[in-house]
């Protein structure tokens, strides 16, 4: 029987309500002995009731062993590609996540003191390493020590404290001044005022970064020595493109 025959098989029950002569009539055939009839009629519905769930539970059945037939073949097709396009996709994973991974390297130097004043071709005072990962922090030379090879971003701030001056300050690296890092302080009074500079550079592995004073001079002759005190400094360093 095919599928939709078994959707359209219905057995069909019909209900029927005596009334008090069809019960009296009823009960006499059952007492004249006509229930023998009734039973073989009643066999027979039976015999087609239990034929017809038969045909159906076998079509059920058929249905879902196709079913699970289907679903194993599905699986079986997932695992194939699998087994064949996991060392493909695998590889170009790896490829991908391996460019993405950039090492981090980073290196602070701070003086959060009354630090000193600045001087001719001196480098800028600095008491405490910050945090340091693949950058070394050497105090007495007060300077960033680089480990890995990229380009780096390097900045420093400090606030200063100045009479009538003008300053020029730049980073140096391996005890060259880098042109492009030189910064100024031009001031006509006594202030308190913020300098700094931030550069990117291509630095090699031992490298090291200093922030120096390259020289003070006085736009006023009253002034014989100009003076600039740093109050708070930072210097720091962080690895944006490993080489």
């Amino acid at each position: 029987m095919s599928k939709k025959n078994n959707h359209d098989t219905k057995v069909k029950v019909k209900v029927i309500f005596l009334d008090e002569s069809e019960t009296d009539s009823l009960s006499g055939e059952l007492a004249e002995g006509n229930l023998s009839d009734s039973l073989e009629g009643e066999s027979a519905v039976m015999e087609f009731t239990q034929s017809l769930a038969g045909v159906i539970g076998e079509a059920v059945e058929e249905s879902v062993e196709a079913a699970t037939k289907h679903v194993s073949c599905e699986n079986n097709n997932k695992k194939y590609f699998k087994e064949k396009y996991k060392h493909k996709y695998k590889r170009k994973y790896k490829k991908c996540c391996k460019k993405q991974n950039i090492s981090i390297a980073y290196g602070s130097l701070y003086n959060f003191e009354l630090g000193s004043f600045a001087l001719d071709g001196d480098p800028v005072n600095f008491t405490i390493a910050g945090p340091l990962r693949h950058v070394g922090g050497i105090l007495a030379d007060n300077s960033l020590k680089i480990k890995k090879s990229g380009v780096y971003e390097i900045n420093f701030l400090a606030d200063v404290m100045a009479n009538p001056v003008i300053a020029n300050f730049a980073f140096f690296r391996n005890n060259t001044m880098i042109d492009l890092s030189r910064f100024s302080l031009m001031v006509t009074d006594t202030i308190q005022t913020t300098i700094g500079k931030t550069v990117h550079l291509e630095l090699e592995s031992d490298d090291e970064i200093t922030v120096r004073t390259l020289d003070l001079t006085s736009p006023n002759v009253e002034y014989v020595t100009p003076a600039v005190q740093i109050l708070n400094a930072a210097l720091t360093v962080k690895l944006l493109d490993q080489r």
